[in-house]
């Protein structure tokens, strides 16, 4: 859609005051960044209604039985995760590849490395948990042939801004703003060999029908459409934190995905198993899934 000249205008401006605040964030140490995230965590979500309501909305749909207090306990620590993930990016476009090693722990890594060796193409599914945005960019930068489809930011000024610090480390990834384009380019792709992350979790307004958190929600089948026609695997990636400064990329699979007679059924069986396994680390570390920041729950 053709922007207008004020909403340009509008662009540039909050390109700046991004761009500013990412060169302040990039130098402050983690430790302060800590400290930072909790108080602007609170004021958040104090000062913005909207989004206070929002993830309340979620919470009391998931967690019915826990009280007022724990709810509320629960929704400002995942504004401040949110916002400290954030800060966390910034500080790592900094980082060497060696640097960041030492913030991270890879458990499964040996799926991925066997894939390589084999040359053979597969699905990542994954969802908004953890640091995700450090997880694609940190396996992208390990494995050349792993990539993702992600959506830009609106904002052309902010979204260009992102593809070059990708650009920068070597990362390769699919935007969603053109979908068609987009599919075209993940089936490209894969037809190399390669493993596409898709993270699923998040309410798309298509799909099937199943269930997550004990609510029914409508999932897309992406995943399962690609590795059905490629003929490939499924794996799992997830992260958590695991301190305050230190990760854990979790790599599962590939998962026990079921091809039938029955297509139908096997859409909806197979992508149960992958909201079940999304549903494990949302459980895990409640606060640090970003989704709640979503209308998920309708």
């Amino acid at each position: 859609m053709q922007r207008t000249k004020k909403e340009k205008i509008v662009d540039i401006i909050i390109y700046i005051i991004i761009f500013g605040i990412y060169e302040i964030i990039k130098i402050i140490p983690l430790e302060i960044d800590i400290v930072l995230s909790k108080i602007l965590g609170n004021i958040l979500y104090y000062g913005s209604p909207s989004l206070r309501k929002k993830i309340i909305n979620n919470l009391n749909a998931v967690f019915e039985k826990i009280g007022i207090k724990e709810r509320t306990t629960l929704a400002k620590k995942i504004i401040s995760e949110t916002l400290l993930n954030v800060f966390e990016v910034a500080y790592w476009t900094t980082k060497t590849i060696e640097e960041l090693a030492n913030f991270i722990k890879i458990e499964g890594l040996e799926v991925l490395e066997n894939l390589k060796k084999e040359g053979k193409p597969a699905i990542a599914i994954s969802g908004h948990n953890g640091n995700f945005i450090i997880m694609l960019a940190y396996l992208a930068i390990r494995n050349k042939k792993f990539s993702w489809i992600e959506r830009t930011a609106n904002n052309i000024y902010v979204a260009g801004f992102m593809r070059r610090m990708q650009k920068n480390r070597g990362i390769y990834s699919i935007t969603k703003q053109n979908m068609k384009e987009a599919i075209i380019l993940a089936q490209k792709w894969l037809r190399g060999n390669n493993i596409l992350a898709l993270l699923i979790d998040q309410h798309s307004g298509e799909g099937v029908e199943v269930e997550l958190l004990g609510k029914k929600v409508l999932a897309p089948t992406g995943a399962d459409t690609l590795s059905k026609r490629f003929d490939c695997p499924v794996l799992g990636i997830f992260i958590y934190r695991t301190s305050k400064l230190t990760h854990k990329i979790v790599i599962e699979g590939p998962y026990p995905v079921q091809r039938t007679e029955n297509p139908g059924k096997d859409v909806l069986v197979n992508t149960q198993l992958f909201y079940n396994r999304i549903e494990k680390y949302v459980l895990l570390h409640p606060e640090q899934w970003f989704t709640w920041l979503h209308k998920r729950f309708r």
